[in-house]
């Protein structure tokens, strides 16, 4: 009775490209299937999606959500806040750097997926919303001037009790990538802790590892200190009784 939307971009046509969005998204796609359970049939994927795509992919999930069902969501690419300051996730045909009107908001990925019926949306998102991006290089702050940060209080109404969403990366921060392991720090440290912890670890005790793995193994994968603190929204709430997968 699980679902899985897995949508990784990475070749964006503006704009700096990400690093190892593809990877993390094949990664979380293997662990879907071997360790959550997910059955193929009900695994929704898309690569460089459109704002059009991006949309059809989650409407395509919960077509095929029974009523009830445990959705996850994994996001690989850049975020951007949106006009109003609403966290959102950048499909590859909008410009990374002067986004408009066109981004999708996490507070639409959400209430799209609620339409479903699902006891539970649990989400992670490989990205952060300061605008600086997930690239070594090129930030997405250029035209900006500074970091930005995202107001996630309207989101944590929407989930109430039925949702819980996992982030790279604190407020103004920015989204690393590790290039010795070939995957972002958040995607690395959201898989090595499942590994560790099993599938039906408490998602408590799972956000207390990548936290921890964020703090003290990314940096040394890194060769540098480099401030990334992931997010969690809620902070509390019902979720922290969950387990990964009943």
């Amino acid at each position: 009775r699980c679902v899985a939307v897995i949508i990784a971009n990475q070749e964006y046509r503006q704009g700096p490209h990400i690093q190892f969005g593809h990877a993390d998204g094949k990664l979380f796609k293997k662990y879907a299937e071997r360790t959550l359970g997910i059955s193929p049939a009900r695994i929704v994927e898309g690569y460089d999606v459109t704002a059009v795509e991006f949309r059809e992919k989650l409407k395509e999930a919960v077509r095929k959500a029974p009523p009830g069902a445990v959705m996850y969501f994994f996001y690989a690419g850049h975020g951007f806040p949106t006009k109003d300051g609403q966290p959102a996730l950048v499909p590859v045909d909008v410009d990374p750097t002067d986004p408009g009107d066109h981004l999708i908001s996490l507070q639409e990925v959400v209430q799209t997926l609620q339409s479903a019926g699902p006891s539970r949306i649990i989400m992670f998102v490989d990205a952060c919303y300061s605008g600086q991006g997930r690239s070594e290089g090129e930030m997405l702050i250029a035209i900006h001037g500074a970091p930005v940060e995202a107001d996630v209080s309207m989101l944590e109404v929407i989930l109430a009790r039925k949702g819980v969403v996992f982030t790279a990366a604190k407020g103004n921060q920015r989204a690393w990538a590790l290039p010795r392991v070939g995957h972002s720090a958040f995607t690395y440290c959201l898989l090595s802790t499942i590994k560790r912890q099993g599938p039906h670890t408490a998602l408590a005790t799972l956000w207390q590892g990548i936290a921890q793995c964020m703090s003290e193994e990314a940096p040394l994968l890194m060769n540098r200190q480099r401030t990334q603190q992931p997010d969690v929204i809620p902070v509390t709430g019902a979720w922290k009784e969950w387990k990964l997968v009943e």
